[in-house]
Order: structure tokens, then C-alpha cells, then sequence
């Protein structure tokens, strides 16, 4: 059946749902549910996130991390990007994702199976 798009989902009820193999984001209430990664989509995330770490610590600019990984950028978000790049806490360590705030880097590899959709302008 179709979904039911006046459903408004809140981030307590995504962080609830089973551990199941599937990606859960929450973007202004609308459920997204994407299947676990393919090893092609992983090799591709791998690029960027055996590069990019040593130029964060470099600079000191934070700390780097790859999904799976729960950010609540608002209210009625909950997104898991690729690879990120947090700033440094008060002492360093992030200890949780409400923790995290909002990224200063955020890297989404598009797969081919990707709806055409997601992340194009229209």
C-alpha cells in the first residue's frame, strides 16, 4: 500500500523501532527507511573517511565518524550521514549523540539505487 503521508513521526518513536537492518532517518516528521549499505556504497564511504580524519586532527577541528550514528539536528530530525565531523567537546569526548550537535561536515555518498529524488534540487 501507499505510505500514509499525513503520519507525523516524532524521534522518540524512530529511536524505538527493532534493531532490523534497515537505516532509519526522521527528516520534518516523515519516516525514511533505506536498507542496510551495500560493500560498493561502504568502499565509497571508505574514500573520504581514510582521508579526511588526518587533516580534523590536524587542524584540531574535531573528531570524525561514520553512521550508523543517530543526530538529532532538530526537533523533528534524526539523521544518520555517511561520515561527519563533530566539533571538540569541553573535554574531548563525545559520549553520546544527543551529544553531538550539528556537524561542521557532512559527507552522503548516493547510491544508484538512490530515488532520484533525494538530493536533487526539485
Amino acid at each position: 500500500g501507499m505510505p500514509d503521508l499525513e503520519r507525523f513521526w516524532t524521534r522518540a518513536e524512530v529511536l524505538a523501532l527493532p534493531e532490523d537492518g534497515n537505516r532509519y532517518e526522521l527528516v520534518d516528521g516523515e519516516l525514511l527507511v533505506t536498507p542496510r549499505p551495500r560493500p560498493a556504497h561502504q568502499r565509497a564511504v571508505f574514500a573520504p573517511a581514510a582521508r579526511l580524519p588526518p587533516h580534523v586532527r590536524a587542524h584540531r577541528l574535531g573528531e570524525c565518524y561514520v553512521s550508523p550514528a543517530d543526530l538529532g539536528l532538530r526537533a523533528d530530525q534524526l539523521l544518520q550521514p555517511d561520515l561527519f565531523v563533530i566539533a571538540p567537546g569541553r573535554d574531548g569526548l563525545l559520549r553520546d549523540w544527543s551529544e553531538a550537535g550539528i556537524p561542521h561536515v557532512t559527507v552522503e555518498i548516493v547510491s544508484p539505487s538512490t530515488p532520484a529524488s533525494i538530493g536533487s534540487p526539485n
